[in-house]
Parts: C-alpha cells; structure tokens; sequence
C-alpha cells in the first residue's frame, strides 16, 4: 500500500544467477527504473458549502447567452436565423410552432485554494501533522469542486517556489492539482499575508477565497476583510496547532479576529472526522 504522497522510483530489477561452486556469476536486467508518484489522499465529500447564505454567481439573471450553455430557463418563438440544435421540441409538439430554448449566462464563480505550508507554522509529524491534513484537505476539495460543482479551480502553496496553478476546469486541472500536491513540503517562505497581498490583484470580484492554514497569526485575517470589502469571498479553513502538538499555541484567537471580521471559518483539530467537519461547513 501506497501511503506516503511523493515522487519515488521503482527499479531496476536485476536478476543474478551463477553456477552452484560461485565460479561464474552473471547478472541480467529484466526490468528498468521507473518512476511512481503516489498522489495524495482525495476525501469523498458529498456536499461543500461555499459560502454561508446565497452562491454568488449561481443565481438566474436577466441577461440571456447568444451561446448555448448549460442553463436552458426558458423558450421563445422561433425568428429566422436561430440554430436548429435550440429547438425545444417537447413545446413545438405542443403548441405547433417552432419554439426555442432561451439559455441564461454561466456562473461566472471561481475559486481559489491557498494552501499555507509555511514551515513556521506547521505542527505535528507525519500522517498527523497539519502539513498532511491540509493536503488532503486541499485535493478533497478540488476533487468536489471540479468534477460535482464544475467549477474553475486555482491553486496556491504558500512556502514552495513557482507552486501555483491558475484557474482552469475539469478533469485535466484536477490532475494538475493532485500532482502538485504530491510533491509540495514545507519551506520557509513569505508569510500568509504576504502572499494574500500579492494575490490580491488576481482576484476577480465573487471569486471564493478559500484559505487553509495552521498560522497563529493575526496579521492575515485583516487582509482578508479588504479583500471582502472588494467583493471577494474569503472562506477560512484553520488547523490548530495546539492540537497536533503541544508546544504551539492555540488559533483560537485567529478564529475570534475572523469572526470579528465577518469571514467564515471551518475549525479543524487533529483526529477530526475531516469528512463531517466539511460538509457541516462554518460555524
């Protein structure tokens, strides 16, 4: 069983074989190296809140698409010009007239994980550390995101070099995702508010900000809050340090300052069944 995420190799495979006295010896390669990569464990979430309240983007508007997209609200006459492929044929038997379907515009909602692997704030070891949970949480999340929201997804990892991917759909970002988050470990790098201040050009108004840190800090709540106040959508998933080992502090301040600032937050201490606390959202 495979279960440490990373880049390994397999191989080669020699097989050695000689006469029963050892005077003569050979070897012969039956197989050659080759590489494996082991991708971090994907949760399977049936449901993941977004953001408290209405989805941004996701409401019926009053513009109609020239385009066919998947949001087919209404049907129309039909006017000399109008594709084929948009007669509603259902209502056309019905009323014995061509009529044709009216699409409203995509939902224009992004989202954009960060992932904070600052070695600084990271606690515990192995499969119980906070670096290992906020992995697992970030490819579980992508995975809902991408294949049962059909969302453009973007990923950022704070502490690793050149470690970020910009949005994109379907299955192919998935992968991208899910191969980063093999091989990313902590290192020392800007802190979280840093790297949200450098993000905060990218991000367009209604993205959903989704944050997921161990950090103490009470530094990047605040940037949080002005990038709410632009019309982004922060959500806060946090590890306590505490929790994993004992020689950090608490984040429960980090929390308070979050709720203070009116972004929701996901609490998450070691041992938590991960699945639950997800789709229960924030309390």
């Amino acid at each position: 069983m495979c279960r440490r995420r990373g880049k390994f190799t397999l191989g080669p495979v020699i097989a050695t074989t000689g006469d029963p006295l050892g005077l003569f010896r050979q070897e012969l390669a039956l197989a050659p190296e080759h590489p494996l990569l082991v991708l971090p464990p994907v949760l399977p979430l049936a449901n993941f809140d977004l953001y408290p309240g209405a989805m941004p983007g996701r409401g019926r508007g009053a513009q109609r698409s020239l385009q066919t997209t998947t949001n087919a609200v209404t049907v129309r006459n039909y006017v000399p010009g109008d594709a084929l492929t948009r007669i509603h044929w259902p209502t056309t038997a019905r009323l014995g007239q061509f009529m044709v379907k009216e699409f409203d515009l995509d939902p224009t909602i992004d989202v954009v994980i960060v992932l904070d692997l600052d070695r600084e704030v990271q606690a515990g070891e192995g499969d119980s550390s906070t670096e290992e949970y906020g992995v697992t949480i970030a490819s579980s999340l992508a995975s809902y995101l991408l294949r049962q929201q059909e969302l453009a997804v973007g990923l950022v990892v704070n502490g690793v070099s050149e470690a970020a991917l910009p949005l994109d759909r379907g299955e192919r970002q998935l992968d991208r995702i899910l191969e980063l988050l093999a091989v990313v470990h902590p290192k020392r790098s800007m802190s979280l508010d840093q790297v949200l201040a450098v993000e905060e050009a990218k991000l367009a108004r209604n993205t959903v900000l989704i944050v997921i840190t161990a950090s103490t800090s009470l530094d990047w709540p605040t940037v949080l809050h002005l990038l709410q106040r632009r019309g982004v959508r922060p959500l806060a998933i946090l590890l306590n340090p505490h929790s994993f080992d004992e020689t950090f502090s608490s984040n429960a301040r980090v929390q308070d300052a979050l709720l203070a600032e009116g972004v929701p937050a996901i609490p998450i201490e070691r041992g938590d069944p991960l699945v639950h606390i997800l789709e229960q959202g924030p309390r």
